[in-house]
């Protein structure tokens, strides 16, 4: 959500061609709005919608790259926002490391990355790619998931369990919470092959118990250990107090 943000530093890491970014200057009043992209076309067209929703607070747009440290001082941000964003870089550990310095002691970090727990991962790419439609067959998952996400040639599409994560966001220095996970419209489709899939002895047993554990809520959406099984995990970051 990009309410409730009024008064507030934020950056969003990663922004992309500035969806959120438009969004937070839209539905909140944020004292500023700090973009940042490894992608110059990105951030240009970041700048030309800023100045197309009249959003003032977006006063500044920053070309980074991975391997430097983020050029914002300590302490300085109330609210890091990274959607979708750090399972496709090598630095993760670095990164949360930089957002630990330059976040105030009482700011909030909101981080989307790809869900092990999911459809996507369990079902969709070794089942549906892997078995039934031949795509990538020789490839392992993790080359597969690789691929099935941003693009063939994404060269990085990393996926985490809700654990995982947590305890590398916690190593950090940061006291973390799964939030949970929305699923796809499309994992929605592939979960109905879930029954053909626990019966096919081609899929790997990790993958058809996974499948086994499945439940489903009153909306119909698949669940594993209570949480919804989609790909888009939620955490959120505080820093630890001492």
């Amino acid at each position: 959500s990009c309410v409730g943000y009024d008064n507030k530093v934020i950056l969003d890491y990663g922004c992309g061609p500035g969806h959120d970014v438009i969004g937070f200057g839209e539905y909140s009043k944020p004292k500023k709005i700090i973009a940042m992209d490894v992608s110059s076309t990105s951030l240009e067209e970041t700048r030309k919608r800023a100045q197309l929703h009249k959003i003032s607070s977006i006063t500044e747009i920053k070309l980074i790259r991975e391997s430097e440290k983020i050029p914002l001082e300590e302490n300085s941000i109330d609210y890091i926002h990274a959607s979708g964003v750090l399972h496709h870089t090598p630095n993760l550990h670095e990164i949360l490391m930089e957002f630990y310095r330059i976040l105030k002691s009482d700011g909030i970090i909101k981080i989307m990355v790809y869900n092990r727990d999911s459809i996507w991962v369990h079902l969709y790419v070794p089942y549906i790619l892997q078995i039934k439609q031949g795509i990538y067959k020789n490839l392992d998952l993790k080359e597969a998931f690789k691929r099935s996400t941003d693009g063939k040639h994404c060269p990085i599409s990393n996926n985490y369990t809700p654990g995982e994560f947590i305890k590398i966001c916690d190593e950090a220095g940061f006291t973390s919470k799964y939030l949970g996970a929305a699923i796809s419209l499309d994992e929605l489709d592939w979960v109905l092959e879930r029954n053909k899939a626990m019966k096919d002895i081609r899929l790997s047993e990790k993958h058809r118990n996974f499948l086994k554990k499945i439940t489903f809520n009153e909306n119909g959406f698949p669940l594993y250990n209570g949480n919804v099984a989609g790909i888009d995990a939620v955490f959120e970051l505080k820093k630890n107090r001492i």
